[in-house]
């Protein structure tokens, strides 16, 4: 069977059209609507749980069946944007607003993907399971969200639409695995005082510098044997609520580490806390640790033998 080649103009128009709708997690349910209601229309039959993951096949499953999935939440737009997030403009070739790469352009290449076999007149080898998750850019509720989603499916293999491109080729990367992620939120304690007299206080910020100085200094894992992968580690949020003319006697940070696939995040977050005791001396309180481990096929697992094969052919290589 001969793939057809994919429409770009209704792919981005259909890119454009999902971005316009927000979704941010937990917050899935008008674009799992608009999604199950596109599917409909090519003739496939759509379900929608109560956590609005979307779910659809095509074909027969007496042969091999693949699972294509994509998630459906985005970040929320935080800080200065130029124009409105959610406009799905198109202009110079691209399309622009939150989520249009992470991932409603997943979602859009899936429609695309139904639409083009689903106006095919040759009939599919196999089964092929379209599924469209929530919840994948947080830890609230996520794992209930996922045992809905794949309550159910069965399937030999399955590639994940999650955008990993290279920009100055446009192309995208095949990933055969995943780091694990810790968020690892601390509230470190200093003492109060007025401004006016600092040395009276221990101000939390400073404390709390100290530990993240020490964080950098770190000697993170590295991978050295094929696929070469290293963690990373970076403090992504910092602040107080305090008062300009008060020296702050609590400083949260939260801590987001980039995992091994094969490294233990519960060590990992034993050691990120073990350092926070030794360079806050005025204690410190985990206010919240949320982690998923990472994974990674073996190189010689069939759908990752066929993939990269592909790709090499596509390359002309």
């Amino acid at each position: 069977m001969k793939p057809p080649k994919p429409d770009v103009k209704r792919l981005a128009e259909t890119l454009s059209a999902l971005v316009k709708i927000p979704s941010p997690p937990c917050q899935e349910e008008a674009l799992a609507v608009e999604v199950a209601g596109r599917l409909e229309a090519l003739g496939l039959k759509p379900r929608i749980d109560r956590f609005f993951n979307v779910k659809a096949s095509l074909g027969k499953g007496k042969n091999k069946s693949l699972l294509l999935n994509a998630h459906l939440d985005h970040v929320p737009p935080v800080g200065k944007w130029s124009f409105n997030p959610y406009s799905g403009r198109i202009a110079d070739g691209k399309v622009y607003g939150v989520g249009a790469s992470d991932n409603k352009s997943g979602v859009a290449a899936l429609l695309e993907i139904a639409s083009l076999l689903a106006s095919s007149r040759s009939e599919l080898p196999g089964k092929l399971i379209f599924l469209f998750t929530s919840r994948e850019e947080t830890h609230r509720g996520k794992e209930e969200a996922r045992r809905s989603a794949l309550k159910g499916l069965k399937a030999d293999a399955g590639i994940c639409l999650d955008a990993h491109t290279f920009t100055n080729r446009h192309t995208v990367n095949l990933e055969i695995g995943c780091r694990g992620i810790l968020n690892l939120t601390l509230t470190v304690f200093g003492k109060a005082h007025h401004s006016s007299e600092p040395e009276k206080g221990v101000n939390a910020i400073y404390i709390a510098l100290k530990y993240v100085q020490a964080l950098q200094r770190l000697k993170l894992p590295r991978r050295f044997k094929t696929p070469r992968i290293h963690a990373d580690l970076s403090v992504t949020k910092i602040g107080t609520d305090g008062w300009a003319t008060r020296i702050p006697d609590r400083c949260t940070l939260t801590v987001n580490y980039r995992a091994l696939p094969e490294e233990n995040l519960e060590h990992v977050e034993h050691n990120l806390v073990r350092l926070a005791s030794i360079k806050c001396p005025l204690g410190f309180q985990v206010e919240a640790a949320e982690w998923s481990e990472g994974y990674l096929l073996p190189l010689e697992e069939p759908i990752v033998c066929l993939l990269y094969t592909s790709d090499a052919a596509d390359d002309g290589e």
